[in-house]
């Protein structure tokens, strides 16, 4: 939406579509990459996992997705609630799956998927500080400090 015209630049369709029939999703974060300008949208209860968006069009470019797993029991869909880009990563965290993933920024490849342990309702969000992602993980009272190095 542009404030300054006052009208809609852009409009891109999200949730999955199965038999003309919306998936129940909505956007749960929002990561801009200003290295390859490109918007990444954690998606909550999909299975698109992440959509990866061309800023200027608006227009759906890629999908992301994420098989549930072994420590994922009830779901089918990751949940990849919170991203961050470093270097030459994308990082995502996805709940239902106890996991903190990591992607190649410049192809958006899986290089390497960690089980961060298992808790009630999963970690919830990932920043990088120094040399370190660091994951939230409300279920099990902390924060969790992965060493970069680890995850290439």
């Amino acid at each position: 939406y542009d404030l300054s015209r006052q009208k809609y630049t852009a409009d891109v369709q999200l949730a999955e579509i199965s038999n003309g029939r919306a998936d129940d999703s909505t956007p749960a974060c929002l990561t801009y990459d200003g290295l390859y300008n490109r918007i990444y949208v954690g998606m909550f209860q999909s299975k698109r996992g992440i959509c990866v968006i061309e800023p200027e069009s608006g227009e759906l470019i890629q999908e992301i997705r994420f098989a549930s797993n072994d420590n994922n029991n009830f779901f089918a869909w990751a949940d990849p609630l919170s991203q961050t880009v470093s270097g030459n990563l994308l990082l995502s965290v996805n709940r239902n799956n106890h996991e903190l993933v990591a992607l190649d920024r410049a192809s958006l490849q899986i290089k390497k998927i960690l089980f961060v342990g298992e808790a009630l309702n999963g970690p919830r969000a990932v920043l990088v500080w120094g040399d370190n992602a660091v994951v939230s993980y409300p279920s099990r009272n902390g924060l969790l400090f992965i060493p970069l190095g680890t995850l290439k």
